[in-house]
């Protein structure tokens, strides 16, 4: 049996309205991996709804950094929710898991999670919950084909990572995270990545691609490590 913890972007999720078609790809993907005795956690980020909540807070400034966080993480839990939904009940666990440090002693091959605490984005949930159920790695599905030295959407001359150490990596983002930042992987989760001594992939959101990562074949990406 092997293990796999998902942070799955909410932006392949819901870009700027669910997709459906691209979900029941991926469902299907899950669904023959754990038919191969394979058990993944799939944690959910809040995508569009996610931005455009934070977005009207920046607008009312009145609203505090914990209102913001807290209408995001609500975001990340009702994906979650969608994502639980579409999965098989016989393969799936009964609840989203909103707290990934609890006990979660389960017969089921598949455990889906949205997001816990303010100032903690779904990276370091699925740390956390990689930690929690002993995997020593993490693939994290967004928009992003990788690492890359700049930020590709400003820069056409960038050069995009196959491998970083933790130091490296952190050297290229910003040490705190806030709600709604673009960073491939946040810093509190790349922090205790670090600590724990984890392996981070960085993928896009092609199924094929995610497929091979798991097959333990070539895949594009960036492998963030010790």
């Amino acid at each position: 049996m092997n293990q796999y913890v998902i942070s799955f972007g909410g932006s392949l999720i819901f870009p700027k309205k669910l997709d459906a078609n691209f979900l029941d790809e991926f469902r299907g993907l899950i669904v023959k991996q754990v038919n191969r005795g394979d058990h993944f956690g799939i944690v959910c980020g809040g995508g569009w709804i996610a931005r455009e909540y934070q977005r009207g807070c920046n607008e009312l400034s009145y609203l505090s950094s914990d209102v913001k966080d807290w209408l995001g993480i609500e975001a990340t839990r009702m994906n979650a929710a969608f994502v639980k939904a579409i999965l098989p009940e016989d393969l799936v666990y009964s609840k989203v898991v909103i707290d990934p440090t609890a006990n979660l002693s389960t017969n089921k091959s598949i455990v889906v999670a949205g997001g816990w605490k303010p100032g903690w984005s779904t990276d370091f949930v699925a740390v956390s919950l990689a930690d929690n159920l002993g995997v020593k790695s993490v693939i994290n599905m967004s928009n992003t084909n990788g690492v890359y030295d700049s930020d590709p959407d400003k820069n056409s001359d960038v050069k995009m990572f196959e491998n970083l150490n933790w130091e490296n990596y952190r050297a290229l983002i910003p040490s705190e995270w806030r709600p709604g930042m673009n960073a491939p992987f946040d810093p509190v989760a790349s922090r205790k990545a670090d600590e724990l001594g984890m392996e981070v992939y960085v993928i896009n959101s092609d199924l094929k691609n995610l497929e091979n990562l798991i097959l333990g074949e070539n895949f594009k990406g960036t492998t963030i490590h010790p």
